[in-house]
């Protein structure tokens, strides 16, 4: 004999949505609605939102504490059919989802409107479980005044209290809490840039202390201020060795996820790099017009460091040239500006010029570049790389320096 899969409370039959009947808040939940005892065989349609409750407080919610209690705290309308935001009908295009918990705290504190825990808005309406600037400035009161019960106040006042109890840290992971100003401010980058920027990051652990994104701004506010671990560490709520494992976990993770997809020659064709990162009046110039060579232009940057307590590296660092200590990346350019790779850090001492980093780039084939490189590719340099013109030519590559 088949068994009966119907829902005991719609008495719909769905056999793929179909959930069993087992915490306690539940069961009391649904002996209310059916007013009789449970079997052991009883189901429940499990997308049937108005009674499948995914928590027990929001079970007791609705069985403990009917709404009774009158308060002059605007509200929106309360119906499933149409979004709160921008009262469109929800169809089978346009479909509403119920409002998050941040999202209504978020409403209630900016714009001193309670949304109730079973209203929907569409989609397109939240950023990260809370509402965009759009939409939290078009979201309108329908009733002055609120029934609540018990539960909702317990609730509106526990989670505006955790929203103010980190509200005097920066926090990250709340889009709308910091201003494209104070992120540009901090970071270097726009909002829009950073949120970007995180999303390549996958290899990074999130833990109780911190999110990716915390690392993330961590590292790039250490890179733009230059503020001490322990500075940083009182402006983002973090001990100083919660601080160094934050750099540390963010350096490893864009070295790993990011830095792959727009830096190095293997981020790039041979044939993108050409129709894309080389001028036409480069090509007229030092190509000859033809469609297939890349040029290049490389040169040696500096990047001043401070004073070491390391001697042996305070001597291999020291500039006799900048008098000061420094360590040389060579960067590796098309003719539009567009960075191909850079290699290096390569120490300051008087053997690490720009023709002996050269030689030794191509000598031990640094990222693939003589694999990506061509016979017909030019490099265009400066007079710094005179003694390594002859090597470039053997190789087969056309060199153009001027006189």
């Amino acid at each position: 004999m088949a068994k009966d899969f119907k829902c005991v409370v719609c008495g719909r039959c769905h056999l793929k949505s179909r959930r069993k009947i087992t915490t306690k808040a539940l069961k009391q939940f649904v002996r209310k609605r059916i007013e009789r005892n449970l079997e052991e065989n009883d189901v429940i349609y499990d997308s049937d939102s108005e009674f499948v409750i995914n928590t027990e407080e929001a079970v007791s919610t609705k069985i403990l504490s009917p709404k009774q209690i009158e308060l002059n705290i605007s509200s929106t309308h309360t119906s499933h059919r149409f979004c709160i935001v921008c009262k469109k009908e929800g169809t089978s295009r346009n479909k509403l989802c119920k409002v998050p918990l941040q999202a209504r705290t978020q409403a209630f504190i900016k714009n001193a409107v309670f949304i109730d825990g079973n209203t929907r808005c569409c989609k397109h309406h939240l950023s990260e479980q809370l509402f965009d600037d759009t939409s939290l400035q078009a979201l309108t009161a329908k009733y002055t005044t609120t029934y609540m019960n018990r539960s909702d106040i317990t609730s509106l006042l526990e989670n505006v209290r955790k929203t103010l109890a980190t509200s005097h840290i920066l926090n990250f992971d709340n889009p709308l809490s910091l201003s494209d100003g104070d992120y540009y401010n901090l970071t270097g980058l726009s909002k829009q840039q950073f949120n970007e920027l995180s999303s390549y990051i996958v290899s990074a652990r999130q833990t109780n202390v911190r999110s990716v994104r915390t690392c993330i701004a961590v590292l790039l506010t250490k890179l733009r201020t230059g503020l001490p671990n322990h500075i940083l560490g009182t402006i983002f709520s973090l001990a100083k060795s919660q601080v160094q494992r934050c750099i540390h976990s963010a350096r490893v993770s864009l070295m790993q996820d990011f830095v792959p997809h727009f830096i190095g020659f293997q981020h790039i064709s041979h044939e993108d790099f050409v129709r894309n990162h080389t001028t036409p009046i480069a090509k007229t110039l030092f190509a000859n017009d033809s469609e297939d060579a890349a040029i290049i232009v490389m040169d040696g940057t500096y990047i001043y460091l401070q004073k070491s307590a390391d001697y042996e590296f305070q001597r291999l660092s020291y500039s006799l040239h900048k008098n000061r200590p420094l360590v040389k990346p060579m960067v590796i350019v098309g003719t539009d500006g567009y960075i191909l790779s850079v290699l290096g850090p390569y120490f300051a001492n008087g053997k690490n010029n720009d023709a002996a980093i050269t030689k030794h780039m191509i000598s031990v084939n640094a990222e693939g570049m003589n694999e990506w490189l061509e016979t017909s590719d030019v490099c265009v340099v400066d007079r710094g790389f005179r003694d390594v013109v002859d090597f470039l030519k053997e190789q087969g590559y056309t060199v153009e320096m001027p006189v």
